[in-house]
């Protein structure tokens, strides 16, 4: 949480300035290139917004399980004497271990969720470039645009879905710090059994 915290509003008001900063330059180079691309921003949105409850259950069941990890072992560390009187240490160790690989397994899970995010993000980003090699081709070879537009326009597209793309990793950090925030207030407002 603290982490986000620090990094938030640094990459908040980075994104937002050179994502304005870049599409004003596009729409200096070549207005109809910049039309074509600005289409697939919305479709960038409309990735998140799919992606957005899987990564938030991904996200709550991970931190679930690591707290749950967590207290199994506070617990058998607080009740050593009694685990070796009882003869129980082998029980409770595979007890741990089994509540560490369900915290694995939900952050493999999770991970992978992620990475099919960055991979359809990355994918919108690949057909934003070939879109604009593909235009601005066809502009070049009709001497519509000169070859330094072109090529300008394409570094500017790179770097107008750069800020996106940073927003998306911002997001899925703040689904795994809100996930973190919620286990910690379930925790604060669990009574003592």
């Amino acid at each position: 949480i603290a982490q986000f915290g620090a990094d938030a509003v640094n990459t908040i008001v980075r994104v937002t300035i050179f994502f304005v900063l870049n599409l004003v330059i596009m729409l200096t180079l070549s207005v109809p290139m910049t039309l074509a691309v600005l289409p697939l921003l919305p479709v960038f949105y409309f990735v998140r917004s799919r992606f957005r409850p899987l990564i938030q259950a991904r996200a709550t069941d991970t931190q679930a399980g690591t707290g749950r990890a967590i207290g199994r072992i506070a617990e058998h560390l607080g009740a050593v004497p009694q685990l070796h009187l009882l003869g129980a240490e082998e029980s409770r160790i595979a007890d741990s271990v089994a509540a560490w690989l369900e915290v694995v397994r939900a952050q493999w899970i999770q991970r992978r969720t992620e990475l099919a995010f960055s991979v359809s993000i990355t994918s919108i980003l690949g057909l934003a470039v070939l879109l604009v090699l593909g235009m601005g081709s066809y502009k070049f070879i009709a001497g519509a645009l000169t070859l330094g537009t072109v090529v300008a326009f394409y570094a500017y597209v790179t770097r107008v879905f750069e800020p996106v793309s940073s927003a998306m990793e911002l997001y899925a950090r703040s689904e795994r710090m809100m996930a973190s925030a919620r286990r910690v207030l379930e925790v604060m407002r669990t009574e003592p059994s």
